[in-house]
């Protein structure tokens, strides 16, 4: 599904295909005789919500007796409401009603108290001593008020230690913090100093959650000791989204000593081989540059041959099977045959096939391969045998912008054709040979001209050493997403 939209007339629709493919568009409409009429509104004003004794009616009046029954689901849309009738009459006691309910009510009570006045609730945000209406009312007052207001807000927060919350309310009140710091700007260098202490007490924590949002605002505030911490975080955890999540956060540190820069910048040699989408190593490479920018002169030159030493790539897998040439295959030759693929494959042979018709060594596939391709891993979800076997077969008959490799012409006439790995101000590494991890380095003030070429990375030809069945083998084993289970291998 491309896009999905609801029309005027009821009816859904939605599209198909695109990229040189099959494309559709569809129409889901109800045809049936059952309607759902709207239920007549009571002529009296409904109780919209209550806790304790209290209550509040729809003109937005608070009363105390007796508990009443009140209609919860209708909390969060007459908040809004209330909100949009400015002025309301009792509005800030309706929003601080609402702070100690769940996340979605205390969403909207917030944005309802954000459109008051701050003379009408500021006083009462500092002055509260409870820690979930406090904590939202001073999200609000972080993201609404002055630079006046920062220091009495960071004031305010420190009635509710760290220690004293549940991680969900730890999380809430460094959320707080960081509103307050984007908003309202660097606090006095006696608060600074005041968050590094409290803040660094709490660093590492227990849970990646907390660490993230410690590590930035550590970071921020310019901690002494937070490199060291946050190098030690990386290298503990195992998982890849954490590193670089650590490393993303370090690019802005300022104090290092010149053992943990080198230990720092060798891990981007090591996340080089790390498996992700076609873009995950171009951010990596952007965190590097920008981290690189902010090294001292006198050190950026080492660090930067020691990011140029990488280890060898690995060498390709050797066939598994020797293949003999069997025919130019074209889209004509294997289209009648292709509902045969969709039963009685064998999945060993599909996977076979794909490893060593080096395949692997540009699309990532389920947990293995390249990303020199797009990744293949749930491509029998978007396109049909037909398409996969068209884009097998024309490989340069419709290429995705992400993946075009482009035509450089050099001044002095020489041409080099590949796909853009990085580039920086001053050159342009050029992927040559994505099998064999071939990249070259263009000097930028050499580049007379640079064009799209409208020829695939991908060479034509690869399934020519395979044999008819071996080819449905392929396009079964694709289109099952790696399951050894899927009805095409059903015997």
């Amino acid at each position: 599904v491309t896009d999905l939209e609801f029309g005027k007339d009821g009816a859904m629709y939605f599209t198909v295909g695109g990229r040189g493919t099959q494309a559709g568009l569809y129409r889901v409409s109800y045809i049936g005789d059952q309607r759902s009429e709207p239920k007549p509104r009571d002529s009296k004003p409904p109780v919209v919500f209550h806790w304790s004794s209290m209550k509040v009616t729809a003109d937005g009046q608070i009363g105390v007796g007796e508990p009443v029954t009140g209609v919860v689901s209708q909390i969060t849309d007459n908040l809004l409401k209330l909100a949009q009738r400015a002025p309301t009459k009792n509005a800030v006691a309706v929003a601080w009603l609402g702070f100690y309910e769940n996340r979605h009510i205390r969403f909207s009570a917030r944005v309802l108290l954000e459109s008051r006045p701050l003379t009408e609730w500021r006083e009462r945000a500092l002055a509260e001593t409870s820690s979930r209406p406090a904590l939202t009312a001073l999200l609000a007052l972080a993201r609404v008020g002055t630079k006046e207001d920062q220091e009495p807000l960071l004031k305010a927060l420190a009635k509710f230690p760290l220690d004293s919350l549940d991680e969900e309310w730890k999380l809430n009140k460094l959320r707080v913090i960081e509103v307050s710091l984007i908003r309202q700007g660097r606090p006095s260098d006696e608060m600074v100093k005041l968050g590094i202490e409290k803040l660094g007490r709490q660093y590492p924590a227990k849970s990646f959650d907390l660490n993230r949002e410690l590590s930035q605002l550590l970071v921020w505030l310019d901690a002494p000791d937070v490199v060291e911490k946050t190098l030690a975080l990386l290298r503990a955890t195992p998982e890849h989204a954490e590193q670089i999540w650590y490393a993303n956060v370090l690019r802005e540190a300022q104090q290092w000593t010149p053992a943990q820069r080198e230990q720092y910048f060798a891990w981007f040699n090591s996340a080089a081989e790390y498996k992700g989408g076609n873009s995950a190593g171009k951010f990596i490479l952007r965190i590097r540059e920008e981290a690189l920018k902010k090294v001292p002169d006198d050190q950026r030159e080492h660090l930067a041959a020691m990011l140029e030493t990488k280890p060898a790539p690995a060498a390709p897998p050797p066939p598994a099977v020797a293949r003999n040439f069997q025919k130019a295959w074209t889209v004509a030759d294997l289209a009648p045959d292709l509902p045969q693929a969709a039963k009685g494959r064998n999945f060993a042979r599909g996977k076979e096939i794909f490893a060593s018709t080096q395949c692997a060594a540009c699309h990532h596939f389920g947990k293995d391969g390249g990303n020199v391709g797009p990744d293949l891993s749930a491509v029998g979800n978007r396109f049909n045998a037909h398409d996969l076997l068209e884009a097998i077969v024309e490989p340069s008959k419709v290429i995705s912008e992400q993946y075009a490799s482009v035509v450089i012409t050099m001044k002095d006439g020489a041409t080099h054709a590949g796909q853009i790995a990085e580039e920086d101000g001053a050159r342009v590494g050029l992927i040559t040979d994505p099998v064999a991890g071939k990249k070259e380095w263009l000097p930028k003030p050499d580049i007379a001209t640079r064009e799209v070429s409208k020829v695939s990375l991908m060479p034509p030809g690869l399934i020519n050493v395979l044999t008819k069945d071996e080819i449905l083998d392929l396009l079964a084993y694709l289109a099952s997403g790696g399951n050894d289970k899927a009805e095409a291998f059903a015997r």
